[in-house]
């Protein structure tokens, strides 16, 4: 996967996007103030979380122990949606790994805004153990047995834990309601008075969040039932 298939996509969204297609131009569109709003909220929130691709190539991975696991060697893109679904990974000489690469999924990977690395939350053991290929024999990434086999991989080590990043609309009274980043999608979770909630990377509770807040939010499974396990949140006044 190449920076062309970046660049490529973002064109395709630049052209479908400058257009309102069957619209009158002698009737100019009336003005929805909350929509422009609302625009306006996922418009900052995107200055934190849109990063160059050859920015991100090359950053440093640590695991949870603040150890240098790595780095990134390239990004997977999927053309259906234009989502990155995968970083590709080389561990060195980390735990004997070699000159491999790995793929991760993206949702495996946590940015680290203060210190611009990624953080990679699976144990030794699973690195150990994990499927890698040769730099000049990579597996082919629009093969479901084999996409499967990596996400299914990863997601037992998280314990089928996924994540969702979105806006706050409000947070109070141990409920949490936000919507996705485009600020559509409006939904609620309970929050547990245990849950690992930051704010800015430091410990904080749920009445700390404010309305546009960028936050990140992950749900576990246990038992067959869904429960937040952390949110993971920045302030609107903070992002860059």
């Amino acid at each position: 996967m190449t920076l062309r298939h970046v660049l490529a996509l973002g064109l395709a969204l630049a052209l479908t996007s400058g257009f309102a297609w069957g619209a009158d131009p002698a009737k100019p569109a009336k003005k929805d103030n909350n929509r422009a709003t609302t625009s306006k909220s996922a418009e900052d929130s995107n200055i934190s979380m849109a990063h160059r691709a050859s920015k991100l190539i090359g950053l440093k991975v640590h695991n949870n122990e603040k150890e240098d696991l790595g780095k990134i060697e390239d990004l997977v893109i999927d053309m259906r949606d234009g989502h990155v679904r995968y970083a590709v990974l080389s561990f060195g000489g980390f735990l004997g790994l070699g000159d491999k690469l790995f793929a991760i999924p993206m949702n495996s990977l946590k940015f680290n805004h203060d210190d611009k690395h990624f953080v990679l939350n699976v144990n030794k053991e699973r690195l150990e153990n994990a499927n890698g290929f040769n730099k000049d024999n990579w597996p082919d990434f629009a093969d479901p047995t084999f996409l499967k086999s990596v996400d299914d991989y990863y997601r037992a080590d998280a314990g089928a834990s996924q994540s969702h990043e979105g806006l706050v609309v409000s947070a109070k009274d141990g409920a949490l309601t936000m919507t996705d980043v485009n600020g559509s999608n409006k939904h609620t979770h309970n929050i547990a008075k245990d849950v690992n909630i930051q704010l800015n990377g430091k410990a904080a509770t749920l009445n700390d969040l404010h309305q546009g807040d960028f936050v990140t939010v992950t749900v576990n499974d246990r038992d067959g039932k869904d429960f937040v396990a952390a949110v993971h949140a920045e302030s609107k006044k903070i992002q860059r």
